[in-house]
């Protein structure tokens, strides 16, 4: 019986402290708010009565002592407060006082914790591209009866990091559902298996929400499967254009190269080949260093951003720089993916036109030096591709016979066409020349072609309209001038200079050297010099540059004579007016600039004018040498006046001179006559010169001299003085005035002479003799 009462006791407990089940009662949750207002409310009572209670884990008793009377009940409470989700049980004993055991109490509750429910559990996203946002709803639902504070975490992976979850914490009340947003962001391609674990305050076991996929890359195409070029003319840029879609829900970033690409400087085109004059290379790229290829592909755009299902066209341009067939690829690059995730294929072929040059000789017939002809050669271009071409520089050194160029060197000539190139030529040297143009194609490897150049080389041509230059018959030591025309008949100008035949001429050319400009005329100076009296010859060479030489024959014959005097000595001489009885002199000097010796004898009215001297070369004067008994005579028969000849006014000293060439003379003519006269005289120089000719007269002088006699005026005939004396008193001189007035045109010099007590003062009180002029 015990058993069994004891069975029933502890059924009841059971029932007592088994906790309300929502599920299997709906009702009972409507009961649950009374439940816990009594025992709020037996909680108040109990702290108001302050009863001892005895408190266990999530278990509290009370009141934990007291008495029971006979015959009555006593009431405890149990309160049960589970702290964590799990079963409690604890067996409380009572003692009795006077009861032999104690009363036993076994209380057993189970703490049920927050039921939150996910509406699932494993979500497949498959294939998501890459850099996309890809969301997530999960709906999370509370069955339970208490709050359920939760809590996400993501896994520390590579795409566990790609997660994330908003909101990541929060609290569900009972019966709430509560929507978290879970996004999906990765930059990496893989496959990826990541559990999110969702911590529920409350419950012992987090709950896991599973997530699988595979990361991809944008998906995209071209709308061609390759790009041909077909045939492309050498340095020519050929575009092909195609269009590149994504087709993915993602922006793609992109960049775009050709494989297989050189690695050097940009490929030359044409156009630059054309206007850029420092481009010399006609051959283009020939194989070498691969690193040093051009760069012959442009990509444009080179790299771009294409948003979402949309598209973006391609412009590949190829300015090949090297003949040969081309089988590359287009790579194309994604950001976030890797590199050449897709190649499109490229074909091409550069092919070099040939061209014609005709004629193959140029011939220009007769060229002025340094004048510039032109002349046409025709380009044919007989390809359906355009050709480039191009004339070589010309090495110019100093050797060189002709200049050629052209003012369009390089040019374009279009698919099937022809085109007239311009070619000047000058001409350095004089005769026959040749010479080679040539003219390269852009891009060709083989010889360039040649237009042979040929001309003949003509200097310029002056006409000088005399042969012969006769001066005639011209006075020596003095500079005589002729004229001489230089006609240039030529489109160029004419470099000349001349000379003369002798060492030591007696001619001179103003100017010697100089330039006749085209097609006009230089009159040249001719000046003789001449420095003896006799014939002269010579002949003057006219030294054309790159032409003839011109010679004109000159003559001259001098006269007159090579001894100069420093002073006017001819032909007429005036002297002037001077006193008679009063000697005149005239000095002045003769130099023999001739280049032979003179022997002169100097005649005065037909008459040796000073027979008794003779002076030589060094100035010394010595007796007439006697060169022959016959000349002797003739000399002495001369130099003797006759007598009824006047006495002459006139002599020249010395008479009779011997000048070397180069030497000087000094001479004196001298005048005198006792009475006023006019006087007229010839003065007669002859002379041997060279020592062995005849004697010649070579200077004669018409002299002229007037000779006055001085006239004075005087004031007084005859000075009186009277001289009184006074005894006592001393004598004073006494002064009287005479005046004297020259009435001659010459100054006059005079000395007057007085005897005591007279004499001649300038002023009152000053005595004594004076000579006055």
């Amino acid at each position: 019986e015990n058993s069994v009462l004891q069975q029933g006791e502890e059924k009841k407990e059971e029932n007592m402290c088994r906790p309300i089940q929502c599920g299997s009662d709906p009702t009972a949750i409507h009961h649950l708010p009374l439940l816990s207002r009594a025992l709020q409310e037996s909680e108040s009572r109990a702290a108001e009565d302050c009863l001892p209670t005895l408190s266990l884990s999530g278990i509290t008793l009370e009141p934990a002592e007291g008495e029971i009377w006979p015959n009555t009940t006593a009431n405890f409470i149990i309160i049960f407060k589970p702290e964590e989700a799990k079963v409690y049980q604890h067996t409380v004993y009572c003692d009795v006082t006077g009861s032999e055991s104690p009363l036993r109490l076994r209380i057993k509750g189970e703490g049920l914790g927050p039921k939150l429910k996910l509406n699932y559990n494993l979500m497949d996203m498959k294939n998501v591209f890459i850099g996309d946002k890809d969301h997530y709803e999960v709906q999370m639902t509370n069955k339970g009866l208490i709050d359920a504070p939760f809590r996400f975490s993501c896994p520390d992976t590579t795409f566990g990091r790609c997660f994330s979850i908003n909101p990541e914490e929060g609290v569900v009340p009972p019966g709430i559902c509560q929507a978290v947003g879970v996004t999906f962001h990765s930059q990496i391609l893989g496959s990826f298996f990541e559990d999110l674990l969702l911590t529920v305050t409350g419950q012992s076991q987090p709950l896991t929400l599973t997530f699988r996929g595979c990361v991809i890359g944008p998906t995209f195409h071209f709308n061609v499967y390759e790009l041909n070029f077909g045939d492309v003319a050498f340095g020519f840029p050929a575009t092909q254009t195609c269009t590149l879609f994504n087709t993915s829900f993602v922006p793609m970033t992109f960049a775009l190269h050709v494989m297989g690409d050189g690695l050097g400087s940009a490929s030359v085109s044409s156009a630059k080949q054309v206007s850029d004059l420092s481009q010399r290379n006609w051959q283009g790229y020939v194989a070498r260093d691969p690193r040093l290829r051009p760069v012959e592909f442009t990509v444009c755009p080179a790299a771009s951003t294409v948003d979402a299902m949309s598209n973006v066209t391609i412009k590949v341009t190829l300015c090949s720089n090297t003949a040969k067939k081309y089988e590359l690829a287009l790579a194309v690059d994604v950001e976030g993916v890797g590199e050449e995730v897709m190649i499109l294929p490229l074909n091409a072929r550069c092919v070099v036109p040939e061209i014609v040059a005709e004629p193959a000789v140029l011939d220009f017939q007769r060229c002025y030096l340094d004048l510039p002809y032109e002349q046409n050669v025709r380009l044919i271009n007989s390809s359906s591709l355009p050709a480039c071409y191009g004339m070589l520089d010309q090495e110019i050194e100093e050797s060189t016979t002709v200049l050629f160029g052209s003012s369009v060197p390089r040019g374009v000539l279009p698919p099937g066409s022809s085109k007239e190139i311009p070619v000047f030529i000058a001409a350095r040297v004089v005769g026959r020349i040749q010479n080679s143009l040539c003219i390269a194609v852009f891009g060709s490897l083989q010889q360039p072609l040649e237009v042979v150049l040929s001309c003949i080389g003509e200097g310029p041509n002056v006409y000088v309209p005399i042969k012969q230059l006769k001066f005639g018959s011209i006075p020596v030591l003095t500079d005589v001038t002729r004229t001489l025309q230089l006609l240039n008949q030529s489109p160029i100008p004419a470099h000349f200079n001349t000379c003369m035949i002798h060492k030591q001429s007696f001619w001179r050319v103003e100017p010697s050297e100089g330039e006749v400009p085209p097609e006009s005329q230089l009159e040249l100076k001719i000046v003789a010099h001449l420095n003896d009296t006799r014939r002269f010859l010579d002949k003057l060479e006219i030294s054309v540059r790159d032409s003839r030489t011109h010679v004109v024959s000159l003559s001259a014959s001098g006269t007159g004579t090579t001894i100069v005097s420093d002073k006017p000595l001819g032909p007429n001489l005036d002297l002037g007016t001077h006193f008679c009885n009063v000697l005149y002199q005239y000095p002045f000097k003769l130099t023999n600039h001739g280049p032979r010796h003179h022997r002169m004898f100097w005649k005065i009215g037909g008459f040796l004018a000073s027979p008794k001297q003779h002076v030589n070369f060094s100035g010394r004067t010595v007796l007439p040498p006697i060169s022959s008994s016959g000349q002797r005579d003739t000399l002495r028969h001369r130099s003797l006046p006759s007598s009824n000849r006047d006495k002459s006014v006139f002599t020249l000293s010395p008479a009779c001179v011997d000048l070397s060439p180069g030497s000087s003379v000094d001479m004196v003519l001298a005048a005198f006559t006792d009475s006023p006269k006019i006087v007229h005289e010839r003065l007669v120089c002859d002379s041997i010169i060279g020592g062995h000719g005849c004697q010649e007269t070579i200077m004669s002088v018409e002299m002229m001299c007037r000779f006055v006699a001085p006239v004075l005026s005087i004031s007084s005939k005859q000075l009186n003085f009277y001289v009184k004396k006074v005894k006592g008193d001393s004598l004073l001189p006494v002064y009287e005035k005479l005046v004297l007035h020259n009435v001659s045109s010459l100054s006059l010099s005079m000395e007057l002479i007085l005897t005591e007590p007279f004499s001649l003062c300038e002023t009152p009180g000053d005595p004594g003799r004076h000579r006055t002029k």
